[in-house]
Order: C-alpha cells, then structure tokens, then sequence
C-alpha cells in the first residue's frame, strides 16, 4: 500500500472516532436496552477496527499498487445504475403502493438483475418480501406502509 491508502485510512479513523464520540454524547444504553447511539457505536468500532487494519497494512506492506484508472477500466456500469434507479423507485412507491407490494416489485428486480430464473425470481421476492413482513410488522410491531390496496 503506499502514502495515499495511508492517509486515507487515517481520515477514515478519525470519521470513526467522530462517530464513537457522537455516539457516546447519544447515549449507548445497555446491552439489553440499548440507547440511540448504539447502533452509530458499533458501526463507528466497525469503521475503527477497519481503518486500523488499513493502517497496519500500509505500514507493513511494500508493494506497488495499481493505478486508480485500472480500476475502473472496462466496468458495466448498467448493473449498478439500475440497481439505484430502483432503489430510489422504491423510495418514492413504498408509500402509495405500501410495504409488501412495493417491497416484492424490488425484491423482483434485484433477482432479475441477477438472470435467475423466473421461478426463482418470482419466489425469492415471494420469500423475502413475507418474511420481512413478520419480522418487522408481526414481531418487532414496526409500522408499515399499508398504502393503496391496504395491506
């Protein structure tokens, strides 16, 4: 790794101390109660180890990375731009159309996007779509969308 994957992982530790002390101000609660900042907590100890391990790696690898520009050179952008084009859809549906419609029609395409069969698009959305439903209306009692065919 060389000088800017260092540097970088160290702006990212520092995003993650700020996130562990805004966090901390929140309240993290006990474990068994958790406060309002436990969960940016244990993403900010997540985005710390990380960075950490980065760091270490830097310092102890003396390898020559590759240039940014190979990266990204012969990427199919048309995957992911249609995976956000769908996410964002979904933002805009989930109210009016509600949780269980909105949430099979994306579930759908995301398997779709994948060229899985139809069969198993259609019953993986199925799957996915029900068993979110019951973990988080039935189980967590999370309000969802109902929208214009009421359920």
């Amino acid at each position: 790794m060389g000088k800017k994957e260092i540097i970088s992982s160290v702006l990212w530790l520092c995003i993650a101390i700020a996130v562990l002390i805004a966090s901390i101000r929140l309240s993290i609660g006990p474990f068994h109660n958790p406060g309002p900042g436990f969960l940016a907590f244990c993403a900010g100890v997540l985005l710390a180890v990380l960075s950490g391990a980065l760091i270490a790696a830097g310092f102890k690898g003396k390898e020559q990375s590759a240039p940014l520009s190979d990266l990204w050179k012969d990427r199919d952008w048309n995957i992911p731009l249609l995976v956000v084009a769908a996410l964002i859809l979904y933002c805009f549906v989930m109210p009016e159309l509600g949780y269980l419609t909105a949430t099979f029609g994306l579930m759908a395409v995301l398997f779709a996007l994948n060229k899985i069969n139809l069969w198993l698009t259609m019953s993986g959305a199925l799957l996915i779509t029900i068993l979110t439903f019951i973990l988080f209306d039935l189980l967590l009692k999370m309000p969802l969308p109902r929208g214009l065919f009421g359920f």
